[in-house]
């Protein structure tokens, strides 16, 4: 059984909740087999690669191949993608530089796979937007180049 409770907020607290804190914490309560309740205060890192939107740095050469940055996506232990969708600001606009499915759309961008990502468009401090399934929102990665 899944328990929802609700605040109904009588018009005299409206003058008073501006000026209180909210909670620091979280209360679970499960009421599958018997009643179990616990408390704890929710903790967030500074740097969460899902919830902050902070930028990521990628360092790369500007001549590996897109296969490759890709590749290191899914076998990084940091971000451990499933099938990852990328796309840049390349020349003012928003550039899809590779999408898994639908399978038209992945065969039409399949020869950036193969292109460097200096050849792609892609420079020093370009943002990549990143999608997978493994994340609920789009990540943020600056690229920069390491130095030749």
């Amino acid at each position: 059984m899944l328990l929802s409770l609700q605040l109904v907020r009588p018009k005299f607290l409206n003058w008073l909740l501006p000026s209180c804190k909210p909670m620091n914490n979280y209360c679970i309560f499960n009421d599958s087999d018997a009643i179990y309740t616990y408390t704890y205060e929710q903790e967030k890192k500074e740097d969460c690669l899902v919830c902050s939107q902070i930028p990521q740095e990628l360092k790369f050469s500007p001549t590996i191949k897109l296969s490759e940055l890709i590749t290191y996506l899914k076998e990084s232990p940091t971000y451990q993608m499933k099938s990852p969708g990328l796309q840049a600001m390349v020349n003012g606009k928003i550039k899809s530089l590779y999408l898994s499915s639908p399978p038209s759309i992945e065969e039409k961008l399949r020869p950036n796979l193969s292109k460097t990502l200096r050849d792609i468009g892609l420079i020093h401090g370009n943002d990549i937007l990143v999608a997978d399934v493994t994340n609920p929102s789009t990540m943020v990665f600056k690229l920069s180049y390491n130095v030749e």
